[in-house]
């Protein structure tokens, strides 16, 4: 049993009331934290991924949405697909040398619904 009503740790005394305290804060700040990671509106794209125009894309270089996006591939045609950038340093892992495009995506197809 400890005769003290201070808890040490690393060194430093805290009081209960201190501990509770930043407690309740931290459960206070909670609700704002969620709000702000909130989902981000529907465009059919899983979060983290941004909503690309296959036009676009198609105009720069790229070739890979257009194939994604074709109903005949499984994607639903509508002209969006969903890109998630690669890192540079990854891109150039994969291609080497330049790789002929601005910036190397993942694709999918913007399919994900709200029940997703």
């Amino acid at each position: 049993m400890n005769p003290h009503p201070h808890v040490r740790r690393y060194g430093v005394r805290v009081s209960r009331s201190a501990v509770i305290m930043l407690a309740a804060v931290g459960l206070a700040a909670a609700p704002v934290t969620s709000a702000v990671a909130e989902t981000p509106p529907v465009s059919g794209c899983p979060a983290g991924f941004q909503t690309l125009s296959v036009a676009t894309l198609t105009g720069i270089g790229y070739r890979v949405p257009g194939f994604v996006d074709d109903p005949a591939n499984g994607g639903n045609g509508d002209g969006v697909v969903c890109g998630k950038p690669i890192n540079p340093t990854r891109t150039a892992q994969l291609c080497g040398t330049p790789c002929g495009v601005p910036v190397l995506y993942l694709f999918e197809d913007n399919s994900l619904t709200p029940l997703h």
